[in-house]
């Protein structure tokens, strides 16, 4: 490591105490985890961080321990489970009945799911291996950010991801959980954090055919191959796994047998991009989807994908909505979506947490499908001005981020019943409610 990035991270010392606070909140909710101290020093990156995502703040009660710590050991912790340490005393049974110890009977993960998700985990070379670990505690954050030496922060992108990619591409060496790394393992995490290729973006259908787009030119140039594709979607895997776990920190309460089945459905079909890369993708992954749900169309199921919901009774409320529009609107709606898959070139962001929030401020299915339908077209609106008017780059994805948060949803409710909803996108890509216009009366008028 450079000596500007032995003082960059002397920079970042932290008190004693958030460390106790740390290994605290380990002990108490796991117990069989083992951080060692360039683990404990990425944590503590985090612990003073004030980048957080907006679903963060649906359910989490705030407390002493930051967010983001508390899913980077959840992550840890699913992928212990999913791949046996050498000194672990469980069997594979009781490694499954901790991952699913907080999920309902009716959706819990099968073990013969379990078994085959930690199978596939349990293909990946010990380097590899590494690189999983590595991933867990890699995310955006304001040491991180301050972490770039001066000479890369001109490209520095905005967007988590994006970052993410960027960094561990550019300068993974400035990461504490990277220093014990050799070279050719550094290097296997531009492939973990794949550029612009984001699986669980995939599985909600957050964006169309764009999402596929890197992955494809990646196979075409013989960068991808089927190890670097089980690699980067591995990573995803324990991504996924680990995503609420700042809310219930113990095994996975979100991947559940529902969600497993969409992950092999998509492996299944990405897959088939090593072989042919004009496969249809999407369009299978989508009927799969509607085959559980039980709808008409792949409208339908996307807006399925996006509240993360597989069930026929969810379809059901999701199909009824749809009836109730009018024929036109029916066709409005089809041609909306299927026209957003083929021209969406940068997929937006958190669009699942505007649904997923309204489910869980008591809106029904069918209500919150409505409010979204109508946030989601007001958005397009917003874009499109911005990006014509030169506001905003084309580069930098829609962000749904602030107006998802729960405290914000009201107003944009009321502002959907007075038919006056309307956006602006700030420069990072962010929207925002526009202003309503105020009527001003003229002197001389009364």
């Amino acid at each position: 490591m450079s000596s500007s990035s032995q003082h960059i991270l002397g920079l970042f010392a932290q008190d004693p105490s958030a460390k106790h606070i740390i290994k605290s909140y380990c002990k108490e909710h796991y117990p069989a985890l083992m951080l060692d101290a360039d683990m404990m020093e990425q944590l503590l990156w985090l612990q003073t961080n004030s980048v957080i995502t907006s679903q963060s703040d649906s359910l989490a009660k705030p407390d002493r321990l930051n967010i983001e710590v508390k899913r980077i050991l959840a992550r840890l912790n699913c992928l212990h489970l999913l791949r046996r340490e050498l000194d672990s005393a469980m069997d594979q049974e009781q490694r499954w009945q901790q991952f699913v110890s907080l999920q309902l009977e009716d959706i819990k993960l099968t073990q013969e799911s379990f078994n085959s998700l930690s199978e596939f985990i349990g293909t990946l070379s010990l380097s590899e291996y590494q690189c999983l670990v590595a991933s867990c505690f890699i995310t955006k954050s304001d040491k991180a950010e301050a972490s770039v030496p001066t000479s890369l922060k001109s490209d520095l992108p905005v967007d988590s991801e994006q970052f993410i990619s960027y960094l561990v591409a550019e300068c993974p060496e400035v990461l504490p959980i990277c220093r014990q790394m050799d070279q050719p393992t550094r290097e296997l995490l531009s492939f973990v954090f794949y550029k612009n290729c984001h699986a669980r973006h995939m599985l909600d259908m957050e964006g169309g055919h764009n999402m596929l787009f890197a992955l494809k030119e990646g196979i075409e140039s013989k960068s991808i191959n089927q190890a670097k594709m089980n690699l980067w979607f591995a990573r995803w895997i324990i991504n996924i796994a680990g995503i609420d776990g700042h809310i219930k920190p113990a095994g996975s309460s979100f991947l559940t047998e529902p969600i497993a089945g969409c992950i092999f459905a998509l492996k299944k079909e990405l897959d088939q991009l090593l072989t042919n890369n004009d496969h249809p993708v999407l369009e299978h992954y989508l009927a799969y989807r509607a085959s559980k749900l039980g709808v008409s169309n792949n409208y339908l199921a996307a807006l399925g994908a996006l509240m993360r919901k597989n069930t026929p009774e969810i379809g059901a409320q999701i199909q009824g909505w749809f009836n109730s529009l009018s024929n036109e609107e029916q066709q409005d709606k089809l041609n909306f979506f299927e026209q957003q898959l083929k021209l969406i070139k940068i997929t937006p962001t958190y669009k699942p947490t505007v649904l997923l929030n309204l489910l869980d401020m008591g809106y029904s299915v069918t209500r919150s499908v409505e409010i979204f339908s109508r946030i989601e077209m007001a958005a397009l609106q917003a874009w499109t001005k911005a990006i014509d008017s030169d506001v905003l780059l084309g580069t930098i994805p829609l962000s749904f981020r602030l107006i998802a948060y729960r405290e914000n949803l009201p107003r944009i409710i009321d502002l959907i019943e007075g038919d006056a909803l309307h956006f602006d996108i700030k420069a990072d890509g962010c929207l925002v409610v526009a202003p309503v216009p105020t009527l001003t009366l003229q002197p001389g008028y009364t």
